[in-house]
């Protein structure tokens, strides 16, 4: 099921926040590992903090117009896809870095569209033991780069031709695999791509 975001800023774990419909009236359940999220503002820019451990959806799809949303964030577990449009920024909570951690266990991909330099402070996960596959380029144009990508649930993430800059560097571990084929891996002078002798280049 699909759960909208409502009514500006606020706590993902408040329930009026939450909308089965765009733009309609709050009260829903707060998202599961089940659920769609689509944050989509008509009006302002609302920070949305995830207060709680373990928060969780299916795919998140962050459209924003003119009304950019950050999200400001505890780790939050993807079982889906990522599709963040235009300048969307996910932002820091109580730390200096926030996580994504991607649960699939199919085939999802993650989408980052921008038309200006946005930001992203914080590290990829890839946990589950699915496929994970890039439609866009991801860290060359954020103001703050991926940290680090990490893949380590046994799955795949595959770059798919895509650019991937990040500002640490990546770790392949627990018998995961990444596929780079034509992509340009941009890591920094003091960073490192390591893996595990069962992993899989």
């Amino acid at each position: 099921m699909a759960r909208y975001w409502v009514g500006g800023s606020g706590n993902w774990s408040d329930t009026s926040h939450w909308s089965t419909s765009s733009g309609g009236a709050g009260g829903a359940a707060v998202p599961t590992s089940t659920d769609d999220v689509i944050i989509n503002p008509t009006t302002g820019a609302p920070l949305i903090t995830v207060d709680i451990l373990n928060a969780s959806c299916h795919n998140l799809t962050v459209t924003n117009g003119s009304n950019v949303p950050s999200l400001q964030t505890n780790p939050l577990y993807i079982y889906g896809s990522l599709d963040m449009q235009n300048t969307s920024s996910i932002q820091t909570y109580g730390r200096c870095y926030c996580d994504l951690h991607f649960m699939t266990s199919g085939s999802e991909t993650i989408s980052i569209v921008q038309t200006t330099p946005g930001e992203f402070n914080g590290d990829l996960y890839i946990d589950g033991v699915g496929t994970v596959t890039l439609a866009t380029n991801i860290g060359g144009g954020f103001t703050n780069k991926v940290h680090t990508i990490f893949v380590t649930g046994g799955g795949t993430f595959d770059s798919a031709g895509f650019s991937v800059t990040t500002s640490v560097g990546m770790n392949i571990t627990n018998g995961s695999t990444t596929t780079f084929g034509n992509s340009t891996i941009t890591v920094p002078p003091n960073g490192s791509i390591s893996y595990t002798t069962n992993s899989i280049i």
